[in-house]
């Protein structure tokens, strides 16, 4: 992970990664009830299940030219969050989640170079899903969300 301090041996510094990621509320928020399920249907858990598959191990923001020159782009891992809680039909903050990176510094600064794709371990596309929240983004505009 070359854009990573190193601490010690096979340990980097993670922390601005870290803040970036937790910035963008990677979690569900809903009325989740202890003796019930909240359930999915078979087409949302199909169109999030390679976000889902995210490890953080971070080699996607660590090869991204764009995280080397713009230190506020939020990066492929953290956009992967976004998709994978911002499409998920159960996240009662799903609208949220998606608007908080309709700028620069999230989904509008991704210039797709994919390098990100390149060498992602589980083979998850991060580029293909920052696009596909640069797609609902503008649904939600359109439908004045």
């Amino acid at each position: 992970l070359p854009k990573f301090a190193v601490l010690k041996d096979l340990v980097v510094e993670m922390e601005d990664f870290l803040t970036k990621y937790s910035s963008v509320k990677p979690y569900m928020l809903n009325d989740f009830k202890a003796d019930s399920e909240t359930l999915q249907t078979p087409k949302n858990r199909k169109e999030i299940v390679d976000s889902v598959k995210c490890i953080l191990c971070a080699s996607c923001h660590s090869s991204c030219p764009l995280t080397a020159f713009d230190e506020n782009y939020l990066g492929p891992a953290t956009l992967n969050a976004v998709h994978r809680f911002g499409m998920d039909e159960r996240n009662k903050n799903a609208d949220e989640v998606i608007k908080a990176v309709n700028n620069q510094n999230g989904t509008f600064g991704c210039k797709t170079i994919s390098r990100c794709t390149d060498v992602c371990p589980k083979e998850i596309e991060p580029s293909k899903r920052i696009t596909e929240i640069k797609h609902k983004i503008k649904e939600m505009s359109y439908k004045g969300i």
